[in-house]
């Protein structure tokens, strides 16, 4: 019997059909010969982690479970049929056959394997010995990759010809350019075309120029429109997700964080690409944030606590007093806070050192659910909306206590220590405009510029949806809001943090 089990009888890959060109002329194939069709190294690299064979349990039929007495060397198949066997890194077994310069994944030693794929590529070597007569311009070194696949419930043999000299792929016949470019882009120029084959090229033996040349395909590099910052977007129609209305009412109860974290989508997310090494730093430092998020809420809660065991406050009364139904609200936010970063946590825990395909992924999945990717930035912004809401529900907890049947002296001493620290608050702020304190980077500048652009931005949004009435003058004054908001930025500009700065690219694979 056979020491290994086939998934099915053909032992083969299945195939996409958005990935798989299908000939435009049909190449002539001889009796017993499975249709050849084109595919992509990247689809061909997808397919080797596709699983083919699948072993037994117990112990494999006809295996001899002794082990001989001083038997020191264990044989691996070198050779079968005129291939030679390869291993590669991950352990996938790999064909070469070096008198025709062919390569195949498919597992050569299933006998049918075998037999459809000398078939196949005797085809096409035919095929291409028939060019090479007519032709004088082709390559020297073409190496044949192919591998025995499905395409609905019919075996094919896929292949493409790859040459280091002209480091790109190709086919015999005419194929559509989704094939190499994945749909990611419309090809602009020949030369643009000329990257993404040189990316399709490297992507075969796992180099890290193909993310480079990838990376090159997607900025239009070397074209008149080339993209020259990771903000800046080259397609005509503008990928800035649209804010529903009830974006732009949650946000101001979180904030305005959800718009802050929109922004930053935008930024990352442009012409339907992510940029991956700043995708990982954004994720990186929200799960940092969010895990320095739950030590002060556990002190905050201990904090209400404490308030609550002051015997002056709880009064053992049926009926619980302003100061501390307002506790109780700030102890309950406080600990939905530890829920919601745990929740936060475990979910995008790996999300720091995933691929760009996995982010991709991820926003494009979030993009199909209710509110889309504004979901997403809600939920970003509960943990600090939530520890904020507790402060501040703990902070007037302890002003009703201080201002509530005491005395004027107290009433005008802790009134006194408030308008000190808001003063304070306004004083480093403006301070920090002259970089008397420290540099333009500050936090304080930070929040406050990111806090001004959220509220501007969402009064623009709000506007949009306020059915004016034309000939009203309170509508009118009105609408004048948003242009004088927007008119007072420009006396702000002190305050602005430039984002715009080319930052150094890192290899990244933008899908």
């Amino acid at each position: 019997m056979s020491q290994i089990q086939s998934q099915d009888d053909a032992g083969s890959y299945p195939l996409t059909s958005n990935h798989t060109a299908i000939p435009m002329d049909d190449i002539a194939r001889p009796v017993g010969c499975l249709e050849i069709v084109e595919w992509a190294p990247s689809d061909a690299s997808k397919r080797k982690y596709k699983r083919e064979v699948h072993y037994f349990n117990d112990v494999q039929p006809g295996m001899d479970t002794k082990i001989k007495g001083m038997k020191s060397r264990f044989k691996r198949i070198k050779n079968i049929s005129g291939w030679t066997v390869y291993t590669c890194p991950e352990g996938k077994l790999l064909f070469h056959h070096e008198q025709n310069s062919v390569m195949t994944i498919t597992n050569l030693l299933d006998r049918k394997n075998i037999e459809e794929i000398e078939i196949g590529v005797a085809t096409i070597l035919e095929d291409l010995n028939t060019y090479r007569a007519e032709h004088a311009d082709v390559p020297s070194d073409i190496e044949i990759c192919v591998c025995k696949a499905t395409r609905g419930d019919e075996d094919v043999i896929a292949y493409y010809f790859a040459s280091m000299t002209d480091q790109s792929v190709f086919w015999l016949k005419d194929v559509e350019e989704d094939i190499v470019t994945e749909f990611e882009r419309k090809v602009v120029s020949e030369a643009h075309l000329g990257l993404a084959m040189q990316y399709q090229f490297w992507y075969g033996p796992q180099s890290s120029l193909a993310k480079h040349d990838l990376e090159r395909f997607l900025a239009f590099w070397g074209e008149p429109g080339a993209r020259l910052d990771r903000h800046d977007t080259a397609l005509k129609k503008s990928t800035r997700r649209p804010r529903s209305w009830i974006f732009a009412l949650i946000s101001p109860f979180l904030f305005f964080m959800p718009i802050l974290y929109m922004n930053e989508f935008d930024k990352l997310y442009v012409d339907d690409t992510v940029h991956y090494y700043f995708w990982r730093m954004f994720i990186a430092g929200l799960k940092r944030d969010w895990e320095n998020s739950i030590t002060p809420a556990t002190v905050l809660l201990s904090a209400n606590v404490g308030f609550l065991a002051i015997q002056s406050i709880d009064t053992g009364k049926p009926d619980r007093s302003v100061a501390q139904i307002i506790s109780y609200i700030s102890a309950v936010l406080s600990l939905f806070v530890y829920i919601v970063c745990q929740i936060l946590t475990r979910h995008h825990r790996h999300h720091a050192n995933e691929q760009a395909t996995s982010a991709l992924n991820y926003i494009i999945k979030s993009e199909k659910r209710l509110l889309g990717l504004q979901a997403v930035a809600i939920a970003f912004s509960l943990p600090t909306a939530l520890f904020i809401w507790s402060m501040l529900t703990f902070l007037a907890a302890m002003v009703v206590v201080f201002f509530d049947g005491t005395s004027s002296v107290t009433k005008i001493s802790i009134s006194s220590v408030l308008l000190i620290l808001l003063i304070m608050v306004a004083l480093l702020l403006y301070l920090e405009r002259d970089d008397t304190v420290s540099g333009a980077t500050s936090p304080y500048v930070r929040i406050y510029c990111l806090i001004l652009d959220a509220i501007q931005t969402w009064w623009q949004y709000v506007t949009r949806w306020i059915p004016w009435q034309k000939g009203s003058s309170s509508n009118d004054s009105l609408t004048e809001v948003a242009p004088s908001i927007s008119s007072r930025s420009s006396k702000w500009r002190w305050f602005s943090i430039s984002s715009s700065t080319p930052s150094p690219r890192a290899p990244q694979v933008w899908h």
